[in-house]
């Protein structure tokens, strides 16, 4: 199957460096209100991408013209969302992929999930901004491709180039070492404006900048305990009525430190013989997590559902949330799943910010996944009715009703 991304790659001259400065500060005596994200991708389970969707219908509603620049050719319910309003959908071309660059757009297939081809991006990434008269390039990402569409950006004269920070700097080899003195540092040098999920986040990145926290909310009309939803997903999984089911809702990635996960859940498993474990997400580490997986005899216990687009079904049918990230900038996942009522075990290094129920819980990355296990098992707290939860997220100001932050922060740009 083939899908048609995308508006039309526009071809006007836009005249001498000064003309294209003004131009995009003020079309006529309007603030020029193109934005042009650029992501990971928006698939519906993605941290980044729930932050992104919480804030883009007030962006529409207050007229902002909303693009997307992609790195991976991943689906998502949102990309119609994104076309139906008027904006464009770009994917990096992909390697083994043959791009067809025609006035109707970039034809791409569907279900391909390849990576980008470095080769071709830089010349795709400089046609979308030098044609697309953008007031502000927003990065949400990290690396190679956040810093081609920074200097890109720069060179274009864009007037408000912001640089977000959804995780802090964890360095844990020469290669993540090198990769932050050289991306990053250069990324934070070709933008003008700084955005962090939380104080963590934007010290680590930014360091003495100034930087503006934009506080990850989520849409609690999506994500709330349903037992509805809770009972159709167990019954499609052919998951017992007494299975106690533990889960997580995160990429195979280093970060998300799925090994050790892995381990929590077999120590658990051994302790309690009803135990399940559900995995929403897939990553770079899928293939290994899963042969992981199989050779602690757990491919019974343990199923991989991937990228699922109800993830208050998600959530509803977890009994217990587990995840313990080596290192987050703040971690959305955290708060949908207290605002679904789902007890969370999380790492130490998970910011403070996310406790905002007595559902949340740390445990230090020091103790063993025997010890991990042993206080998850052992937890014998009272928690109240489910459905309530949903309300305190609301009242912690978690909603995405409540947030105006990134449209505020746009309109104190302009």
């Amino acid at each position: 199957m083939q899908i048609n991304f995308m508006g039309q790659f526009l071809t006007s001259h836009f005249g001498s460096e000064t003309d294209r400065i003004t131009m995009n500060l003020k079309v006529g005596n309007e603030l020029n209100k193109r934005i042009l994200f650029i992501i990971g991708n928006l698939r519906v389970s993605n941290g980044v991408t729930s932050v992104i969707m919480s804030h883009y219908n007030k962006l529409i509603k207050a007229g902002y013209k909303v693009d997307f620049c992609a790195m991976y050719n991943w689906g998502s319910l949102y990309i119609k969302t994104v076309l139906d309003n008027g904006g464009n959908f770009y994917i990096l071309p992909q390697e083994d992929v043959k791009d067809e660059v025609e006035t109707s757009g970039i034809r791409i297939e569907e279900d391909r999930s390849g990576k980008p081809d470095k080769k071709r991006a830089y010349e795709f990434v400089k046609k979308v901004i030098e044609n697309g008269n953008y007031g502000i390039v927003h990065i949400h990402i990290i690396g190679y491709y956040a810093l081609i569409a920074s200097q890109i950006a720069k060179k274009c004269n864009v007037p408000i180039r912001i640089f977000h920070s959804h995780n802090p700097i964890h360095i844990h080899n020469l290669h993540s070492l090198l990769f932050t003195l050289f991306y990053n540092v250069q990324c934070v040098h070709n933008c003008n404006s700084y955005l962090a999920c939380s104080d963590l986040a934007g010290k680590s990145m930014f360091r003495h900048r100034k930087f503006n926290v934009i506080r990850n909310t989520i849409d609690t009309n999506l994500i709330y305990y349903s037992e509805q939803k809770r009972n159709e997903l167990r019954k499609e999984l052919s998951i017992r009525e007494n299975d106690f089911v533990y889960g997580t809702v995160c990429r195979q990635t280093y970060q998300k430190n799925p090994y050790f996960l892995i381990d929590v859940f077999e120590q658990i498993a051994l302790r309690k013989e009803n135990a399940k474990f559900v995995w929403a997400g897939t990553g770079e580490l899928e293939i290994e997590i899963k042969q992981y997986a199989e050779s602690k005899k757990l491919g019974s216990k343990i199923l991989f559902i991937g990228n699922r687009g109800d993830m208050a079904g998600v959530y509803s049918m977890m009994d217990c949330f587990i995840l313990p990230s080596r290192y987050e900038g703040l971690g959305i996942v955290f708060v949908e799943a207290q605002a679904c009522g789902v007890p969370v075990y999380a790492s130490d290094v998970v910011p403070k910010d996310v406790m905002m129920t007595h559902l949340m819980h740390y445990i230090s990355l020091k103790k063993t996944a025997a010890e991990w296990a042993g206080i998850i098992a052992k937890d014998n707290s009272v928690y109240e009715e489910r459905s309530v939860y949903k309300q305190k997220i609301i009242d912690a100001k978690y909603d995405k009703s409540n947030n105006n932050d990134l449209l505020e922060y746009y309109e104190s740009l302009t």
